[in-house]
């Protein structure tokens, strides 16, 4: 009999290559990152939309399948307001630091994940898991050259290199945040909070693309719409 993976495990699992993939896309559209946010929630709204409308098959069925409740509502919208703010800040970070680094720091959010589920839920961290953990984080440093970067001797870097790896921890910070409150909120419908961050998104920052300008049609916009 084979050995099967958790379902939660690869989720995660793709789900961070995916992280990575995307900030390959978002560095070569050379577009702000307030755009490059309310074009992801835009289009993922209209994704998700169509897809849970497949799903409920009418439109009183997507109704309840997207509606959380009243009690419930303030703590969506906190978490999906968190999760465009890490959205912004990865996508900014993407142009003050390489993106290798970037996705490298923002890799953090087990390590917050770990810290915060202690504190807030009151969870037990095996040492173990704390070691497994840092040796990861270990690893990803080593492999992209980031321990280079950061040391004294690494030479002189850009302006706003800094900046880049504090917006990069505050970003992972925001995510872990999302992903810790989201469990004592409980189980939410399948999709139901990814829907409602792409809504909250689309609905807040399409001052964006008007303010800073749409992308350039052409290489921009293929980028774009890989990523």
């Amino acid at each position: 009999m084979g050995c099967r993976l958790p379902t939660g495990w690869i989720a995660f699992v793709l789900g961070n290559a995916l992280l990575g993939i995307i900030g390959v896309f978002v560095h070569e559209a050379q577009a702000a990152p307030l755009t490059v946010t309310w074009l992801r929630c835009a289009s993922g709204l209209v994704g998700l939309t169509l897809w849970m409308a497949w799903r409920h098959r009418s439109w009183s069925g997507l109704w309840r399948g997207l509606w959380v409740g009243w009690a419930a509502l303030p703590w969506v919208l906190l978490l999906s307001g968190l999760m465009l703010a890490s959205w912004w800040l990865f996508f900014t970070s993407i142009q003050q630091v390489p993106t290798g680094v970037a996705v490298v720091l923002f890799h953090v959010q087990p390590l917050w994940v770990l810290l915060l589920g202690a504190w807030c839920l009151k969870e037990s961290v095996p040492r173990q898991r704390v070691v497994s953990v840092l040796v990861a984080m270990v690893g990803l440093v080593l492999a992209t050259g980031v321990a280079e970067g950061l040391a004294p001797s690494g030479g002189s870097h850009a302006p706003g290199y800094w900046v880049g790896v504090d917006l990069c921890l505050i970003g992972a910070l925001c995510t872990a945040t999302v992903t810790v409150v989201a469990k004592r909120l409980g189980a939410l419908p399948l999709g139901t909070l990814a829907w409602w961050q792409c809504a909250l998104g689309a609905a807040v920052l399409w001052v964006a693309p008007v303010g800073h300008g749409w992308p350039a049609w052409g290489v921009s916009w293929a980028w774009l719409g890989w990523g």
